[in-house]
């Protein structure tokens, strides 16, 4: 059985570029030699779903939960003046609309009135700090439609050393409200879908799908298997389980706040920064055959 003490030292999965590198070159470069074993969100199919799984209502979950992760980029200066670029993955687990106030989007500087914020969760390590974060987008694409937010707050986050955490809540603003509007209803959906699948799998609690930016680029899926069982950090209020997981559903720098979605997995709910769902935090450094990676605390119903 995986041991959580082996693999809490594992590397962080952000990529980031800094002077002539892009990320294609880190792409080329990249020592996992799994690449093959991704599967574009545009080729998903029931057919490429794991034999034991072609469930039409599984991909339809796992295409919504891929129209809500996006890629998230910070932008920084560092100590050489050269300007150093990170992506990662972040899912939206949260939409409200503000209104009688300027908007707070750095981009349009106040001029709408009327705008959206999305709460993200994602993991420290990916947005850094206060200053670090005030300098990052978000890249949405869904089947429908494709368009930027911008980095607001940081709201919430785990930074505990000792446990390895590394879980945030972070917020996004836009004032492309039809856009966003079509993001509610798939959120909408995706909790509705997520709540079947539970009762159809809640005894066979194995599946791990990943859904994020490997090395930057374009989003892909992975599938997996639980590594032994999840670590129990804490107990919160009488139904709440604060825990992480370990699996093998292959990941890459880029990936790190992927969503990690757990067929039959007692999701404490989506719509609640503190009812949150496992992010993807580490991974096993570059042998393939031993890959193990680990998530964020997460959120599961006692």
């Amino acid at each position: 059985m995986a041991s959580y003490n082996a693999y809490k030292n594992g590397s962080t999965e952000e990529e980031h570029i800094t002077g002539k590198e892009t990320f294609d070159s880190k792409y080329e470069t990249c020592k996992k030699n799994n690449h093959d074993k991704y599967i574009d969100i545009n080729d998903l199919s029931l057919k490429r779903l794991p034999e034991n799984y072609q469930d039409s209502e599984l991909l339809y979950f796992i295409m919504l939960q891929a129209d809500l992760t996006g890629r998230i980029e910070v932008t920084n200066t560092v100590v050489n003046g050269e300007l150093k670029v990170i992506r990662g993955t972040g899912f939206v687990q949260k939409i409200r609309l503000g209104k009688l106030s300027n908007c707070p989007c750095p981009k349009c500087k106040g001029e709408y009135e009327v705008y959206a914020i999305l709460t993200i969760t994602t993991v420290n390590h990916v947005v850094g700090t206060k200053d670090m974060f005030s300098n990052s987008t978000m890249l949405l694409e869904t089947s429908k439609q494709s368009f930027t937010i911008y980095g607001n707050k940081i709201i919430k986050t785990d930074r505990d050393e000792d446990s390895n955490e590394d879980w945030c809540a972070v917020e996004f603003v836009s004032h492309e409200i039809d856009k966003v509007k079509e993001l509610e209803i798939t959120l909408e959906n995706l909790k509705k879908k997520q709540g079947k699948l539970y009762k159809r799998y809640k005894d066979d609690v194995k599946l791990v799908v990943i859904t994020g930016y490997p090395h930057g680029l374009n989003k892909k899926v992975s599938f997996g298997e639980l590594s032994g069982d999840k670590e129990i950090l804490k107990e919160v209020r009488a139904s709440q389980e604060w825990c992480r997981y370990l699996y093998n559903a292959i990941t890459c720098p880029g990936s790190s706040g992927s969503p990690v979605f757990i067929l039959g997995q007692p999701v404490c709910g989506y719509g609640y920064w503190f009812g949150h769902s496992h992010n993807h935090s580490k991974g096993s450094k570059e042998d393939e055959s031993k890959q193990i990676n680990i998530s964020s605390v997460g959120v599961d119903k006692k």
